[in-house]
Formats: structure tokens, C-alpha cells, sequence
């Protein structure tokens, strides 16, 4: 990858000085400190080989830094933060990274203008338990499916309806995860665990006074103690229709992680799109009602597949390129499937549903020069596309670099350099972000919307992105990837009509308040501190104790 040239700093004139003061808050501006886990080493080749001074381990504290890289929002102190300095987590993505909150987000973006509810695009039917409307649409949607409207869920056939997923709003790692199936053991799920029924009233006891007085009597608002219910277990988070029929490889369910890097959020965002690799599950996709609870077979994250006990002799086939996926595919005679796979048809599809997520969440999302974030973004393909190919499952904060195998060990280096060069060239200390120049994006817009309406949808370096990186979002220009005219006056022109591809178009969002408020402790990253695994290829030269302590 050829390094982009820094853009030029201009010379300050007396009526400049005040314009670039943002740029002198922080002290160190070429320091940084990286916290070591989750693929420390490759932050720390990519930041040292650009001239960097790394910040000793041991000042996780110091607030006087150029860029800060760590694993939770805790290691942020946002209230001393300052302009200019860069911290690789915006405070408040739980926005999008907590998965009732990125429901909420995007139903509030399709929903606006819209004289009746619609199905988020991009999502399966997604309900969130903090709703009540939500479980009551959930509860229906089951009761049409197993014909059955009985208040206790065990009519006849009230247990052969859909299946759906039950997800924490904030556990990752495939932690708290579960299919459901039937109407009882969802009820379970939305109203909680225990009895919801309240108990009948105790016997009154016999007077021991031969004149007792008269009781008073009870308030018409206030139960006797004897009949309030127990306390009831609710579940948080979100539950989704299980996509029965997803695409397969070997009869192994997958999914596809896939990065979106937010460079900028102030003055104005700027994002781009990497795609990033599929994980498989080990064991043979079943959904037969012994298999339900067989994570190894539903969920694809690493730190659940891990725990088969022929995972070491798997580890290599588990994580693939979206290309090899898709030679298998074929091979295995789903045409269709393939060539979306290939024609950058399921690129387009993921690169607009980025820009849908960025359009309902930006204006939620706190602005400020120095925040930037690399969120994981987890997709599925359907057998056959009847009902849509592409579907979103979430998106993650901090997302693993562990590399446990050689598809990793290669494609990770590149994400996480390709994520500090667009940062700093964005953001970076010679950058006047008053101004926004961006120089190195003047080609890259052209060929961006040139590749959202065409047919070509590689993601492939141009323009002076780094390999693998492609633009989506740029607010100063207007530009946003599958918009068929992006704003004139700038360096870009209209964009190509369609050849082929479907453009998703979604309604205009006003925007919301910003809200400033912490990023909730739950929210924990991807990684995992104690495992600890050795790169199997390298690539670059790393220091030896480098943990690769993350998992999928």
C-alpha cells in the first residue's frame, strides 16, 4: 500500500492563528498511547513507522496524548478530552453498537414521514423488549404463525410456529444468545421468568381479642400484601425472526464481518467501508428442535466455536474471504448466489445499508474533533434472495483482531493500518480541520459514485484510499455511496444511472438532538483478556509479547 503524502500545513498569517488554536490543545500532538490487547502490535507498527512516540503502558492516564487506541470506553477520560486529540471510540456509538438502541435508530429513520409502519430494509423483523408495544407486535406476529391466540401458550401446535433469536442489547461474543421456538418459551422471553399471575388472598386470621376493633378499611388504590406477584426476570435486548434458509457452505452456516471506519465526526463525517472476511460455523446447520441449542451450529462468533472439541483441525476453513466463499458456493451449484457474491451487487448492498446506519445515527451521536471509530458490522445471505440477499445482525464496538489464522493474520494488518492512515490524514495534527481540504479524496468521490450506480463495485485502493478501504459517506461534499447525483461545484459531477444494481432509497431524516451522555460500562468490547494465541503467518515484524489476546 503506498502511503498517502501528508497534506501540506499552510503558513499561519495573524488572522489564521485563532482559526488554528484548535490544533495546539494538545500538547503531544505526534504521541500516542495504544492499550495492549484486541491487536495492539499492528497499532503500534502502523503508528511507530509514521514517526510516532508511543506513550509508556503504564500512562493509560496521561491526558496528554496525540492519539489514544484502547479496548473500552473506560480508558477514555471524556471530560478532559480536547480538541485535536484522537481517541478511537465516539462516547456515545452505543447509539448503534447496543442492539435496541440501533433498532430504535433505524426505525425512527424509515418510520419518519411515513403514514404507516414499514420493515427496516436491511434487518429481519426485530423487536425490542423495552417496548411494550414492540412485545405485544412480537407476540401477535407468533400467534398468526401457530394459529393460536390462548393466553397460557400451550395450545395444540402453539409450539410449531417460527423460530427467532433472542439477543442482550450489549453482550457480544455470542454470549446470552439463544433461538427460540413456540409461543410458550417466547412468552418466556418478552414478559420474563416466574409467575405473572397474582396469588390468591391468604385466609384471614382468627382475633385473639373477643372485641377486636374495627379494621380499617383498605384503600381502594392499595392490594393487600398477600396478592402481589412475585418479582419477575425480564430479558433485555432484541429479538429477531431467525433466518431459516440461509445461504450455506459445506451445509455450514456463516456470516460476513465487515468493517465501517467513521475517520470524522466534526465538523463533518466522513466514513468508509472494508469488506472484511466470513466466519463459518464447524458443525452442519440443522434446525431440528435437538439442534436449537446447539450454538456451535447457530452461532459463527470464534469465541463459540472455539469450544468443539475438533476446532484446532477446523481453525483454518473457519474464517474465509468473501471470494473463496463465494468459488465455494458455485461449486456447490447455487449460481445466483454466487454472482452476487462476486458482481459487487452484495458490496453495494452492504455499502448502502452503512450509509442508512450513518443517516439515522449521526445526528445522535456526539461530534467532536478527535473521535473516530472502527465498528464491526455483521451480515447474512439468504439461500436465494426470495425475500432480499442481504440481512444485517448487528453492529460492533471494537471489533477483534485476533488473528488465529493465516486469511486473518494477513487481512487484519491492512485494516488496522488503513484505519490509522485515513484518521490522520482526516484529522491528523497537519490537518486544518476548519477547512476540511481532504485533498486526498478529490479522485476517490468521482470513482465512489461512479462505482454506487454502476456495476463496479470493487473495493479495491482508489483514488489514494488505502487496499481494501472504499468511501461511503462525506458530508462536506455531499456525497453519500448509492446516490444517484452527488453535489456539483466540488471535484464530482453526476454520478452513472443504474446498470443492474437495485439503488435503496430511503426517506430524508431531520435531524435529532445531540445528546452527550456517557457510554454505558456493559458495553463491553469483542476481545477476550485471557485467551492468548500466537500469529500463525506473519506478516509484519510484531513484538513478542504481543497477546493477540481477542476473539471472534
Amino acid at each position: 500500500m503506498t502511503t498517502l503524502p501528508p497534506i501540506k500545513q499552510q503558513q499561519q498569517q495573524p488572522q489564521q492563528q485563532q482559526k488554528q488554536s484548535i490544533l495546539k490543545t494538545a500538547r503531544f500532538p505526534r504521541t500516542y498511547f495504544v492499550q495492549e490487547t484486541n491487536g495492539w502490535a499492528m497499532v503500534k507498527s502502523s503508528m511507530d513507522k509514521r514517526g510516532w512516540q508511543q506513550l509508556p503502558s503504564d500512562h493509560g492516564d496521561n491526558t496528554r496524548f496525540g492519539l489514544k487506541w484502547v479496548e473500552v470506553h473506560a480508558k477514555i477520560n471524556y471530560k478532559t478530552h480536547s480538541d485535536g486529540q484522537m481517541v478511537n471510540h465516539i462516547i456515545n456509538n452505543a447509539v448503534i453498537s447496543a442492539k435496541n438502541r440501533l433498532t430504535q435508530a433505524l426505525k425512527e429513520y424509515y418510520y419518519k414521514g411515513r403514514p404507516q409502519k414499514v420493515s427496516i430494509p436491511w434487518m429481519p423483523d426485530t423487536y425490542d423488549l423495552d417496548r411494550p408495544s414492540d412485545c405485544e407486535e412480537l407476540i401477535k406476529a407468533e400467534e398468526m404463525l401457530t394459529g393460536t391466540t390462548d393466553s397460557s401458550g400451550t395450545a395444540a401446535g402453539s409450539d410449531s410456529g417460527g423460530l427467532w433469536i433472542y439477543k442482550p442489547a450489549y453482550a457480544n461474543r455470542g454470549r446470552g444468545i439463544s433461538v427460540v421456538k413456540g409461543l410458550s418459551e417466547l412468552r418466556e422471553i418478552v414478559y420474563g421468568t416466574g409467575s405473572i399471575e397474582p396469588t390468591p388472598p391468604s385466609s384471614p386470621r382468627p382475633s385473639p381479642s373477643p372485641s377486636p376493633s374495627p379494621s380499617p378499611t383498605p384503600s381502594p388504590s392499595r392490594k393487600p400484601r398477600s396478592i402481589i406477584p412475585p418479582p419477575v426476570v425480564k430479558h433485555k435486548g432484541i429479538v429477531q425472526r431467525y433466518l431459516k434458509e440461509p445461504l450455506l457452505v459445506n451445509k455450514k452456516k456463516f456470516d460476513l464481518r465487515c468493517y465501517m471506519l467513521v475517520a470524522r465526526t466534526f465538523p463533518k463525517y466522513l466514513a468508509f467501508y472494508h469488506s472484511g472476511y466470513c466466519r463459518l460455523t464447524s458443525m452442519d446447520y440443522d434446525t431440528s428442535d435437538s439442534s436449537l441449542k446447539n450454538n456451535l451450529i447457530h452461532l459463527t462468533n470464534n469465541a463459540i466455536q472455539k469450544k468443539g472439541g475438533d476446532f484446532s483441525a477446523f481453525k483454518e476453513f473457519s474464517i474465509q474471504l468473501p471470494t473463496a466463499i463465494a468459488d465455494i458456493v458455485e461449486s456447490e451449484g447455487n449460481a445466483a448466489a454466487a454472482n452476487y457474491m462476486r458482481s459487487g451487487e452484495m458490496d453495494h448492498d452492504i455499502k448502502r445499508c452503512m450509509v442508512d446506519i450513518l443517516k439515522a445515527s449521526k445526528d445522535k451521536m456526539t461530534r467532536k474533533h478527535g473521535y473516530f471509530d472502527l465498528f464491526g458490522l455483521d451480515f447474512m445471505i439468504s439461500k436465494d434472495g426470495s425475500d432480499g440477499w442481504l440481512k444485517l445482525l448487528e453492529v460492533n464496538t471494537n471489533p477483534s483482531m485476533s488473528r488465529t489464522n493465516s486469511t486473518l493474520t494477513k487481512l487484519l494488518p491492512q485494516v488496522i493500518d488503513g484505519t490509522v492512515e485515513l484518521v490522520l490524514a482526516s484529522q491528523g495534527p497537519d490537518v486544518d480541520i476548519t477547512v476540511c481540504p481532504d485533498a486526498f479524496l478529490a479522485q476517490s468521490v468521482e470513482v465512489a459514485a461512479t462505482a454506487s450506480a454502476g456495476t463496479d463495485s470493487s473495493s479495491t485502493s482508489s483514488g489514494g484510499i488505502p487496499t481494501g478501504f472504499s468511501l461511503i459517506y462525506d458530508e462536506k461534499r455531499g456525497f453519500e455511496y448509492g446516490k444517484k447525483e452527488v453535489v456539483k461545484g466540488q471535484g464530482q459531477g453526476k454520478a452513472k444511472s443504474g446498470t443492474g444494481i437495485r439503488t435503496h432509497t430511503t426517506p430524508k431524516v431531520e435531524p435529532a438532538p445531540v445528546v452527550e451522555e456517557p457510554a454505558p460500562v456493559v458495553a463491553e468490547p469483542e476481545s477476550e483478556h485471557a485467551a492468548v494465541e500466537p500469529t500463525v503467518v506473519p506478516v509484519e515484524p510484531v513484538p513478542a509479547s504481543d497477546p493477540q489476546a481477542a476473539d471472534l
